[in-house]
């Protein structure tokens, strides 16, 4: 069976971007999520109620109703 042969270096660079892209991701969604948990605070609901949760329609801001 043939080995490929792979360049440490090169490896290294790739595994060094992938690692700072998921990092970067990670803040773009911490920030994302931030931004949801302000305007759902902020805003006035309106909810769409079933026995188990109810669920604004403006914000989807979701409460179980279930105990």
């Amino acid at each position: 069976m043939d080995h490929l042969f792979i360049n440490n270096v090169d490896v290294h660079k790739q595994i060094h971007s992938i690692k700072k892209e998921i990092r970067n991701l990670q803040e773009k969604m911490n920030h994302l999520e931030e931004q949801l948990s302000y305007l759902q605070q902020n805003c006035q609901h309106v909810f769409n109620e079933t026995d188990l949760m109810r669920r604004c329609v403006k914000c989807h801001y979701t409460e179980s109703l279930y105990y």
